[in-house]
């Protein structure tokens, strides 16, 4: 067990016969013991060794004398192993340390709305303790209060509680101002805002299975997932930075663990007794790259046992001894930004049978692969510039070796001690250079590693709008080709097919990794992408003399794709030099000020049309003789036959001004002449 709370018998009779405070006194009523405060009028559980179903009492008699029950002592019910339920009164305040600690069979605990405080340990070691609910009186709540509640399957915090919280139905109890979970169980669901894990938190929680760490943790505390044996995968994400002590100690169902990029550091304890662990993710370059010694190193950290080792793109050196005497390690990814391998990295790991050295690793250490037993063969890329004393001496199974850099870097006699039994693997052309350079020239055959080519010399100029363009999917050779583009603004590369997005230069690259007898093979191509050609055409339109410019429009032609107007980044403004007093006649509508990074404009003018002023139409005088009369309702008829199309006789027929022509406007007109005959003459004007 992990921790134990051990209370001998004797230490109970000590306190027993230690005086008692003023005005107190220890006494038994109804099979429990209570330290009775006769000065306060209170009293506390103190201890008993009861089974069964529990009910404490709000308030107990002595000496004629009611006392209510307002605490419950340090251990008061320790190890009461038969202990099977509990009912706390709500007299009760505090619950002491310990108080029910190992009460395994204790399967219920009705904690009331008057409890304040609750010790450490109060709950430790209750193994089939299923379920608790933090009222929301509750502010204290001591350290590893539920510790090795192994079967906890429900945590709940009453809403309300100022200091406490179970955060989105999270099954935990979370520290609310600090945002620190301080106690979790087998169902938890760690809540985003979480900033902190706490000490022992979920320890020897054996039926915790998963658990998903949220972005918002940057510590986990000590122990905190300590003997969680079922446990088998954890993903510490990049946003913490500690780990405490012992966090993960004897988590003996652990296969696989990933360690983000923002921790340090990592303790030889806190992975320790993690035996079946033998898969490690680690995307801290601050943990590989540390310099370590042969007896202090990765394998202290994460095992022996350990066969597989991923490194994450953050890491960019191996530091020092870091996986040195990794005896049962099979495999090792190394990330693409990797630049240098340090003196004994990979020391006598005798499993380990290939390694990747990636393009971009300019040193490798001294003996930083010396005696790999099991190594059988090694690619070393042309960007490395130096290579260590016995940096693979040892290795008696090395047969081939792989050089891309062309021309030979210097090495030491110590450096490949089985060169003589095995095929050096140079660049085409560099063989002789080999051939006549130290102890690469012991090899025991040189042979040239043909290049790859590719039958494309430049990419065509395309322009925005063009249909897609196909690169050849394969070398010369025939080998597969990965196509890039630098700029996916410009061009999108789906496999080998080229999809223009917008106008500007991106740079293309093919690439192929050295296999098949090859070297690899990389070009770049500049493709050159210019823009459309839009056109933008000024509306034409027309107003009379005397009225406000109308809405000068424009229109488009040359829009590719799914573009519009609102594809461009500033719209056209369309402007002319006629006013509102501006004569009759015509006048130029010109467009500029568009702007686009995938169009080039041709404007075109138009043309705004002033027409004379009409002359003012008096309404119903169809006639022109200054009055209305009979003749004029009969004109208005032949208006309404289409008889007369005369647009002033057209305008007069309108008596009542509504838009059209109709008996109405007989009528109206009828009107006016009785208005006539009344008052005088009386004309109407179509502009009133």
């Amino acid at each position: 067990m992990r921790r134990k709370y051990i209370i001998k018998r004797f230490e109970l009779l000590i306190l027993a016969l230690l005086p008692m405070a003023v005005g107190a006194e220890e006494v038994k009523i109804n099979g429990l013991w209570y330290e009775i405060d006769t000065s306060g009028g209170t009293a506390e559980v103190t201890h008993s060794g009861v089974s069964g179903d529990l009910i404490i009492p709000s308030s107990v008699t002595y000496a004629e004398q009611s006392y209510s029950v307002t605490s419950i002592g340090y251990w008061a019910f320790g190890e009461c192993s038969g202990l099977t339920s509990v009912s706390i009164p709500n007299s009760v305040t505090s619950i002491g340390e310990q108080a029910f600690s190992k009460c395994t069979g204790l399967t219920s605990v009705t904690i009331p709305n008057s409890v304040i405080s609750i010790g450490r340990g109060a709950f430790w070691g209750c193994t089939n303790l299923s379920t608790i609910t933090i009222p929301n009186s509750v502010t204290s709540i001591g350290f590893d209060t539920f510790g090795s509640c192994s079967g906890l399957a429900s945590i709940t915090v009453e809403s309300g509680n100022s200091t406490y919280d179970s955060r989105d139905n999270c099954n935990a109890i979370v520290e609310t101002a600090s945002n620190t979970l301080i106690r979790g169980c087998n169902t938890t669901v760690l809540p985003s805002g979480v900033t902190s894990i706490g000490r022992y938190a979920f320890s020897n929680l054996s039926g915790l299975s998963t658990i998903t760490i949220p972005s918002s943790v940057t510590t986990i505390g000590y122990g905190a997932f300590e003997y969680c044996s079922g446990l088998t995968s954890v993903t510490i994400p990049n946003s913490v930075t500690s780990i405490g002590n012992s966090a993960f100690r004897n988590c003996s169902g652990l296969t696989s663990i990933t360690i983000g990029s923002g921790v340090a550091s990592i303790t030889k304890d806190v992975l320790d007794g993690c035996t079946n662990l033998t898969s490690a993710h680690i995307n801290s370059n601050s943990i590989v790259s540390k310099t370590y010694t042969y007896d202090n190193n990765l394998i202290t950290i994460f095992g022996r046992q350990v066969k597989e080792y991923v490194l994450g793109d953050d890491v960019k050196t191996i530091g020092n001894y870091a996986f040195y005497g990794s005896a049962n390690l099979t495999s090792v990814i190394i990330p693409n930004d990797l630049t240098s391998i340090g003196n004994y990295a990979f020391y006598n790991c005798t499993g380990l049978t290939s390694v990747t050295i990636p393009n971009g690793v300019t040193s490798i250490g001294n003996d930083a692969f010396s005696s790999c037993a099991a190594l059988t063969s090694i690619t070393i890329p042309n960007s490395v510039t130096s290579i260590g004393s016995s940096a693979f001496s040892g290795s008696s199974g090395l047969t081939s070796v792989r050089i891309e850099v062309r021309l030979p870097v210097s090495i030491s006699s110590d450096c490949f001690s089985n060169r003589a039994n095995a095929t050096l693997y140079v660049p085409y052309g560099s063989k002789a250079t080999y051939e006549s350079s130290p102890y690469w020239n012991e090899f025991k055959e040189i042979i040239e590693i043909p290049d790859q080519t590719l039958a494309l010399s430049e990419l065509p100029v395309m322009m925005y709008g063009d249909a897609t363009y196909e690169l050849p999917a394969t070398t010369a050779e025939g080998k597969a080709l990965t196509w890039s583009s630098s700029d996916e603004n410009v061009a999108l590369i789906s496999g080998n097919i080229i999809t223009v997005t917008g106008a500007g230069t991106a740079t293309i690259t093919a690439t192929r990794a050295g296999d098949d007898g090859y070297l690899p093979f990389s070009r770049e191509f500049t493709l050159t992408v210019n823009k459309a050609m839009l056109t933008i055409t000024a509306d034409d339109c027309t107003k009379q003399e005397g009225d406000p410019n109308p809405h000068l429009t424009v229109s488009y032609s040359g829009f590719v794709y799914d573009d519009d107007a609102s594809s461009l980044y500033l719209q056209p403004l369309a402007t002319t030099t006629a006013t509102t007093d501006s004569p009759a006649g015509t006048y130029p509508i010109t467009v500029s000020g568009a702007v686009s990074g995938n169009y080039e404009f041709t404007y075109i003018s138009g043309q705004l049309t002033v027409t004379a002023k009409q002359p003012d139409v008096a309404k119903g005088d169809l006639n022109g003789d200054g009055t209305v009369s009979i003749s004029d309702v009969v004109l208005i008829i032949d208006v309404m036959a289409g008889t007369i199309t005369d647009a002033n006789q057209v305008a007069a027929a309108d008596v009542n001004g509504d838009g059209s022509v109709s008996i109405t406007d007989c009528v109206a007109a009828i009107d006016l002449i009785a208005s006539q005959a009344g008052t005088g003459s009386r004309m109407a004007n179509v502009n009133e």
